[in-house]
């Protein structure tokens, strides 16, 4: 008995100390797709889009894996066919002008350059961590949990020249 009550209390440790998951969910990721749709200028077409993640993160790889392979089987938006393309956060000097951005879990400590790459590019960035979006790092923050949330952070939108129809902004939160 002993036994399974320090097993269970190690197991509860280790999902606590390994600290909350913003991995992003399959219901995120197809809203997101939709948010393109409500871009003033949406992309039409075969469309390559860039996933921005964190080689040396573990959960932002495998974040990064799971959006591609979404995409890859067929995840687009109604007007675009989506190509995505992984992009290592510590290269995005290098990266070619995608004008479509979604952020990996486990960039956090990047949110900065990401922020840099999107202005010089003016790209829509979007993650399901809404604290990317609180922080003025991305334009779009989405959650699907407890209830999908859309909100879109106006100054950063300004700043990356990403613009949405008025029937969308009517339709989310902005911040």
């Amino acid at each position: 008995m002993c036994r399974v009550v320090a097993s269970g209390m190690l197991i509860l440790l280790c999902l606590v100390l390994s600290g909350p998951s913003n991995a992003t969910t399959l219901n995120e990721l197809k809203v997101s797709v939709r948010v393109f749709d409500f871009m003033t200028s949406p992309p039409r077409g075969r469309t390559a889009l860039g996933v921005i993640y964190d080689s040396q993160n573990k959960a932002s790889v495998d974040d990064a894996q799971a959006i591609q392979g979404w995409l890859n089987a067929g995840i687009s938006s109604g007007k675009a066919e989506l190509i995505p393309s992984l992009i290592e956060v510590h290269q995005l000097d290098e990266a070619p002008d995608f004008r479509i951005v979604i952020v990996a879990d486990g960039t956090e400590a990047y949110d900065n350059l990401i922020l840099g790459y999107a202005v010089k590019n003016h790209a829509l960035t979007i993650s399901s961590d809404l604290s990317c979006m609180r922080s003025g790092k991305c334009v779009v923050g989405i959650t699907g949990s407890p209830r999908v949330e859309v909100v879109v952070n106006r100054a950063v939108a300004a700043s990356c020249r990403v613009e949405f129809s008025e029937a969308f902004r009517m339709m989310v939160r902005e911040y």
